[in-house]
């Protein structure tokens, strides 16, 4: 009986570090792939000396047909425009909440930061939303809902250090279909599982997964849970903006 059980628990040991060995494995390819799709981002840049100042540096790609990768709020740059996913590796987003800082280094690396659908202007019943805004799902204090909030957190060193804004290849009649789509998500509750019961609640990568598979946009390339790095690195998107803040200085890369 001993004998039996020592095979099991064997067994349980050796499945658990090969998906450990694997999950390490597929995370560094995604750190690759990520590293290579920005840096030919940005070798397409040019730099823009007369809007550019010493703490911010802008950098424009000339994309003919396509409306820019950011939105302007007030005086400040937001990443993305209508139908943009907006990414962050970082992990200080969750640091900033009641994570401690060895684990946010641990989740930021193997499944990311946060993410988060920007909007347009919307109006439907009670729900009033404006270019400015996005729609996500986060982890903090208790079951709290999907929500729409002003995306100018997005800017903040507080909560993230690199963005990278990404766009789908939607027509215009899918891009308003997706506004209503992405709306609708608002009151769903957070997934704290990442597995079950994933039909009625999301957490934030996986609320894009459903919103964009409905438009044949696979975020999630491996079928299981959808990592923000499955999201950065899938090549069904493809990049229209990018901050970087080095020092004092925040580096911004964007589509015009």
């Amino acid at each position: 009986m001993r004998k039996i059980v020592k095979w099991i628990l064997t067994g349980i040991l050796i499945f658990i570090f090969f998906i450990l060995f694997s999950f390490g494995i597929d995370s560094a390819v995604e750190h690759v792939i990520l590293s290579s799709k920005i840096s030919a981002f940005k070798k397409k840049a040019v730099y823009q000396e007369d809007i550019s100042s010493y703490y911010v540096k802008y950098y424009k790609i000339d994309l003919d047909d396509q409306v820019p990768g950011y939105t302007m709020y007030e005086d400040r740059m937001l990443p993305g425009s209508i139908g943009d996913i907006i990414t962050s590796p970082d992990s200080n987003f969750f640091q900033n909440m009641f994570f401690g800082e060895m684990i946010c280094d641990f989740m930021g690396y193997f499944v990311g930061g946060h993410a988060a659908i920007v909007l347009d202007s919307y109006q439907d019943y009670e729900i009033n939303v404006t270019a400015d805004d996005t729609v996500e799902s986060t982890v903090t204090s208790g079951n709290s809902p999907a929500f729409i909030v002003n995306r100018d957190y997005w800017n903040s060193t507080d909560y993230f250090t690199e963005v990278i804004g990404y766009r789908a290849p939607l027509t215009d009649t899918e891009l308003d279909d997706l506004l209503s789509v992405a709306v609708g998500q608002e009151g769903d509750f957070y997934n704290s599982t990442f597995t079950f019961n994933t039909k009625n609640k999301s957490y934030c990568s996986d609320l894009i997964t459903k919103v964009y598979k409905r438009y044949g946009i696979n975020t999630n390339k491996d079928g299981y849970w959808t990592t923000v790095w499955d999201i950065m690195t899938t090549p069904d998107l493809d990049i229209v903006y990018y901050h970087k803040v080095i020092g004092d200085i925040k580096y911004i890369y964007y589509v015009e």
